[in-house]
Parts: C-alpha cells; sequence; structure tokens
C-alpha cells in the first residue's frame, strides 16, 4: 500500500485505527531552537526528520500562491538589542525578537488595510494573472508531482487567518463586523473570486487527493466571531470553492486553524452538501 492509498483509506473512514501523521502541511513541525537543542543531545545534523521520527510525507502547495504579487519589501523601522521594528512582506508593522522570530509571538502594531481605499489599493497584489503564481512549465511540474506516491493537497485559500485578519489586525477586523459590515463582505467577496480564479489552473493541470483551508479564526477559548456571524460572513464563501474541487475528484477537505473552534465545527460540516446545507461529511 503507497502512503496515498493509506492516506485515502485513513481519511474515507475503512483503515480504522491507525492516524496518518504528516511531517509538513504548512509549516515545519518542529521549531529552529527545538532542533538546535535535539542536535547537541544527538540527533545527526543530516537526518531526514520525516524517516527518523517515522512521520508521514504530503505534497502541498501551501500558501504560495495566494500570496501578495509584488509581496512589500521588508524594512527595519526601529530596533534595540532584543528586537527589532519590521515592516513585513505583508505590510504589517511589528515588533519581532531578532533571536528565532518565526517561532516567537511579534507584537502587531499597525496593518495596512484600514479604509475601502486601503483595500482597493491592496488587492492590486491579490491579481490570479500576475505571472510568478503559477509554475513556469506546467508540463514539468505535471510530470514531478504525479510522480510522489505520497497524497497530494491543494490549499485553496483563507478568508480569515492567513488574510483579512493580517491584513487588517484583529481588533480592527472584529471591530469592522459591527461598525462597516459592507465593507467585510466586499473584501471576503473579493477573495472568494480570487481564490477560484487562482485554483482552476492547478485543477486543470495536476491530481490531488485533499484540500486544506488555512483558517486561524479562533484563540484558546472560542472564535474570535460567533456562529451566526460565521454563518452569515464566511460560511457561504466555501461552496462554490468545495463545489469546484468535488467536481475535480478532490472529496477530502478540511480546514487547519489554530485555537477552539468547537462551536464552528457543525457549520463547516453543513457546507458538505454544497449548498450550506449538511452533507455526507456531516
Amino acid at each position: 500500500m503507497t502512503p496515498r492509498e493509506r492516506f485515502l483509506q485513513i481519511a474515507h473512514g475503512e483503515l480504522t485505527g491507525e492516524a496518518f501523521l504528516p511531517l509538513n502541511l504548512n509549516y515545519g513541525w518542529f521549531m529552529p531552537e527545538t532542533l538546535e537543542r535535539w542536535h547537541g543531545e544527538g540527533l545527526p545534523e543530516d537526518a531526514d526528520l520525516a524517516e527518523y521520527f517515522g512521520f508521514e510525507r504530503v505534497a502541498f502547495s501551501g500558501g504560495g500562491p495566494y500570496s501578495l504579487r509584488p509581496s512589500f519589501e521588508p524594512e527595519v523601522v526601529s530596533q534595540d538589542e532584543e528586537t527589532q521594528t519590521i515592516r513585513d512582506e505583508v505590510g504589517v508593522l511589528k515588533r519581532v525578537f531578532k533571536h528565532h522570530p518565526e517561532s516567537k509571538m511579534p507584537q502587531w502594531v499597525d496593518h495596512p488595510v484600514k479604509t475601502r481605499e486601503d483595500f482597493a489599493r491592496f488587492r492590486e497584489r491579490l491579481d490570479p494573472t500576475t505571472p510568478g503564481r503559477y509554475p513556469a512549465d506546467w508540463d514539468a511540474f505535471r510530470q514531478e508531482w504525479e510522480s510522489k506516491d505520497c497524497p497530494r493537497g491543494l490549499a485553496p485559500g483563507s478568508f480569515y487567518g492567513h488574510t483579512l485578519q493580517r491584513w487588517v489586525g484583529t481588533e480592527n477586523l472584529c471591530m469592522l463586523f459591527y461598525d462597516d459590515p459592507a465593507f467585510v463582505h466586499e473584501m471576503i467577496e473579493y477573495l472568494e473570486w480570487f481564490f477560484l480564479e487562482l485554483i482552476k489552473p492547478y485543477l486543470q493541470h495536476v491530481t490531488f487527493e485533499f484540500a486544506s483551508f488555512g483558517e486561524d479564526i479562533a484563540y484558546k477559548g472560542r472564535s474570535f466571531m460567533s456562529p451566526a456571524m460565521f454563518r452569515e460572513f464566511i460560511q457561504p464563501r466555501y461552496v462554490k470553492l468545495c463545489e469546484l474541487m468535488r467536481g475535480h475528484g478532490i472529496d477530502v477537505i478540511f480546514v487547519d486553524s489554530d485555537g477552539c473552534v468547537d462551536e464552528l465545527i457543525p457549520l463547516w460540516l453543513e457546507v458538505g452538501g454544497g449548498d450550506g446545507r449538511p452533507g455526507p461529511e456531516a
């Protein structure tokens, strides 16, 4: 049984009592300082982490295709002995630690989208036809992709955690749902169109076994919005994307999120019917 076959049997509930543990989906599993310590304790420097720890492998498109193009030019605005205040590639102003900043939470200072005018300029960087979003040679990419025996996954997008939350800011976005809900609808509507256009070429050229939305939409206690708000603003936007992916044979679709999403799980499951009504996944 190949890893791909094993993944599908587990995902379809046909192989019970086993788990599929991928080493890398959106990011690496181990923080750099953790690996540094383990190398000091005997982990070989050239160890293949998937083989060493017994993890599975996946091939995943990741969030690169729906990143900003062009991105902002990162710059250091100020610094002290331990931290830097930087403007990153998304245009976010944040204070980060100099040592291992990728594994420590930054302090969010300012965000690029505050008004409709800001978003109008910002979305110029979200054009699905921008060169560089897709492989330069689809034939070569397809051959390389199809040669893999591991499950292959598509990242269809994010309507909150990897997009609006970063661009607008958590507190600002939470307030905007009340102060100007029409503006939030406009941004999410644009994202739905953008993601649909973006994944069509991938679906036409490559075979996928699964898709994974990235929605860091909660904290340790609950989600950042009520179920009623989620149902109004975000849930309907999954429907066309899921219909398109299912039409290309992807019947394993899941969501990655931080935090406690218990109250939102039933609403994600409702998308299983393709029209907001409960479907097979529920």
